[in-house]
């Protein structure tokens, strides 16, 4: 599988050039990412720094202010309150732009198997990212999770997950929307994928959740009942 998004289609030299070197772009930012993965040292800075190559290799583009543009103007819909921007999928590698609107947050959730990274394009994002807690029995659905990261991130800002650290995740925005690069290094077993939803069953902790675990992607319906009350966020009690 190989497929590359955002190109004209148009016939000539001039685009055949052009898609060419949007090509050889994609390639190059690729394989920067890709590299981050089995490289020595401090994973989370180089999947970082990979995906502001591969921002830096694509943004000059006409196909990615498209895309952008196309992004900049999206609506959640009724199915899936986020929206999703796809650039390039490979058998190596997932990429597109992300979509976050006001209050319409992207609940918790994991990318089994899978190294990524995020760089903000435009407006602001809250991410919070946890961890299953190393001596947690789990009770049926129900898991503890701790807390990785929690921060919010302006244009230009980064966040990165391993396998095993900080690969459960959810992102929220008070901005009208926010747009992030997301590129993740397969595989990446959707099939795999769990979601996560705060159980109040005990006093707000700041350093962690217990949170019930379902395969099932939730409906808007559900996200708007789970938003939790008092609070624009369910991620964590304030």
């Amino acid at each position: 599988m190989h497929k590359i998004f955002g190109q004209t289609g148009s016939v000539g030299d001039s685009c055949s050039e052009q898609t060419r070197a949007w090509d050889l772009a994609l390639a190059d930012g690729a394989a920067v990412f890709l590299a981050a993965v089995n490289s020595a040292g401090d994973v989370f800075s180089k999947l970082e720094q990979g995906v502001c190559t591969l921002y830096d290799h694509l943004a000059g583009f006409g196909e990615f202010q498209d895309v952008l543009a196309v992004a900049g103007r999206s609506r959640p819909s009724t199915v899936q309150p986020w929206g999703w921007h796809p650039l390039v999928e490979t058998e190596a590698l997932r990429a597109g732009l992300l979509v976050v609107y006001r209050f319409g947050r992207i609940p918790l959730h994991d990318h089994p198997g899978a190294h990524g990274a995020q760089r903000v394009v435009a407006g602001r994002v809250r991410i919070r990212q946890f961890e299953e807690q190393p001596r947690s029995k789990p009770s049926g659905n129900l898991r503890s999770l701790k807390l990785g990261v929690d921060r919010e991130l302006g244009e230009g800002g980064t966040a990165s997950f391993a396998p095993d650290k900080r690969n459960i995740h959810g992102l929220e925005t008070e901005w009208p929307r926010a747009v992030l690069l997301t590129a993740t290094a397969l595989p990446h077993r959707d099939e795999e994928r769990a979601w996560y939803y705060p159980v109040p069953l005990r006093p707000p902790d700041r350093s962690s959740i217990l949170v019930n675990r379902v395969r099932r992607r939730p409906s808007v319906g559900h996200l708007k009942a789970n938003r939790g009350r008092g609070s624009k966020s369910a991620f964590l009690k304030e």
